[in-house]
């Protein structure tokens, strides 16, 4: 997943979530109200929250047109985007996408700066490089999340006599018994980690586990494509690398996982848990998202409307429109079933938009409010930030979601009195495949400029 001698970043994605079904609202004026006043109630940002919904839904037979310069970190689930920008399906909802076609290859890791200068619009990205900045930077906010990721693993050399947690559960050891001794035989040795921010929060959990610190090893920080050619070439004992490609090449050419974000996940009751979990998300600063709200739900259209494309029978006629992108932008080698097990089981991106509704509204662990914000007072905790903070202060995401549900029981209602559009059948049609292609505002909008 990572190109050659960059700085890779953090995990991708995660399962398949299960369906959140808001009410429909009896009458169109009620479904408006109804939605301004629980978006006001819910949004839970502080100070930005997003323009209320009743603002931009005016009624009109047009979208209008808007240029976004876009980011895409090179990554298999930052990348999905670049579907959108090859079919069209930006230029659908009035979007062209600058200052190519397929915007530009940028990762925020190492710095959020170009969204702050204005050098870009949007891009995608991961909550971790927000948070870890909050004390100092305050304008910069996810506004649609696509991956929840648990792909991180330590890896050992193949045919060593290093045992895996597996091996230690099955020998009888209970999981925190296995987990200590398996984390334990780091001590001593060569340790390739990721350069990425989010594989230290790994890092620092596994050697927790096994009572150790950095100082109780050999602690290598590469970037992951170079943690690839120094494990291969036995360079190091164990490797901790946070690409998806990565991971693959590894698991592929026989390299023992000793222990695992996944198993761990499984396995554990405690508080810990939370500090596994990380989401892909698309970002934006909160002048961007107050000020241009329309053209934020018509990207976050775009974008579930890819996670539709890619969890259906076709997954792989739309994978092959990124294959091209991530493997000349991201310096791999990806096949597109590579690609596919890389989103499907790394990165567990096989979230349709219904499902999507878990992330924000969910009870599980996935949710981004309970997960990052354990992320968030850990980070306080730690001292590496020295305000306390809420997710809130850089999550539009779950307003932009719900004013989606809201716009489509809108248009559903309006849709029952539409008929046949009489007179209006051109708009009609133009509504319905704004509508299929998930761009509710739009829909709505159209619908409302004659259905009374």
């Amino acid at each position: 997943m990572s190109k050659p001698g960059t700085t890779t970043r953090r995990r991708f994605l995660d399962q398949s979530m299960r369906l959140l079904v808001l009410p429909a609202l009896a009458g169109v004026g009620g479904a408006l109200s109804a939605c301004v006043n629980n978006q006001n109630a819910t949004s839970g940002a502080t100070g930005a929250s997003g323009p209320a919904l009743a603002s931009i839904v005016t009624a009109g037979t047009t979208i209008p047109q808007t240029t976004v310069k876009f980011a895409l970190a090179p990554f298999v689930d930052n990348a999905l985007a670049v579907i959108g920008m090859i079919r069209g399906w930006f230029k659908d909802v009035g979007i062209t996408i600058g200052p190519t076609p397929t915007g530009i290859k940028l990762d925020f890791g190492p710095s959020l700066a170009p969204l702050l200068t204005g050098d870009v619009d949007v891009g995608s990205g991961v909550p971790a490089s927000i948070f870890q900045q909050l004390d100092n930077v305050h304008d910069v906010v996810n506004f649609a999340l696509v991956a929840s990721s648990t792909n991180q693993a330590v890896f050992a050399q193949p045919g060593s006599s290093v045992r895996t947690l597996d091996d230690f559960m099955a020998a009888g050891d209970s999981f925190e018994v296995a987990a200590s001794k398996a984390t334990a035989q780091l001590k001593g040795k060569k340790v390739a980690v990721t350069s990425d921010p989010s594989g230290r929060v790994w890092f620092d959990l596994v050697t927790s586990l096994g009572k150790l610190s950095a100082s109780d090893m050999t602690v290598i920080t590469l970037a992951d494509a170079e943690i690839l050619n120094v494990a291969n070439a036995g360079g190091v004992d164990f490797a901790m690398p946070g690409g998806s490609f990565q991971i693959i090449s590894l698991i592929q050419r026989g390299f023992k996982t000793v222990i695992s974000e996944k198993a761990l996940l499984q396995n554990m009751t405690d508080d810990r848990r939370f500090q596994l979990v990380n989401h892909t998300s698309y970002l934006t600063t909160w002048k961007y998202y107050n000020e241009h709200y329309d053209t934020i739900l018509r990207l976050s259209s775009v974008i579930y409307r890819i996670m539709n494309a890619i969890t259906s029978p076709d997954r792989f006629s739309y994978l092959n429109d990124e294959l091209p992108w991530i493997n000349a932008n991201g310096g791999t080698t990806f096949a597109v079933d590579q690609l596919s097990i890389a989103l499907d089981t790394l990165n567990n991106a096989n979230r349709n938009f219904e499902q999507t509704a878990e992330l924000f509204h969910g009870t599980s662990v996935w949710n981004v409010y309970n997960a990052e914000q354990k992320q968030l007072d850990t980070l306080f905790q730690k001292g590496t930030l020295k305000k306390m903070h809420n997710v809130s202060e850089a999550e539009g995401g779950r307003k932009v979601y719900d004013d989606l549900v809201s716009l489509r029981a809108q248009s559903e209602a309006l849709l029952a009195k539409a008929g046949d559009g009489g007179n209006n059948a051109d708009v009609l049609a133009a509504a319905k495949k704004q509508f299929a292609a998930l761009n509710f505002l739009d829909s709505t909008r159209m619908l409302l400029s004659f259905v009374k």
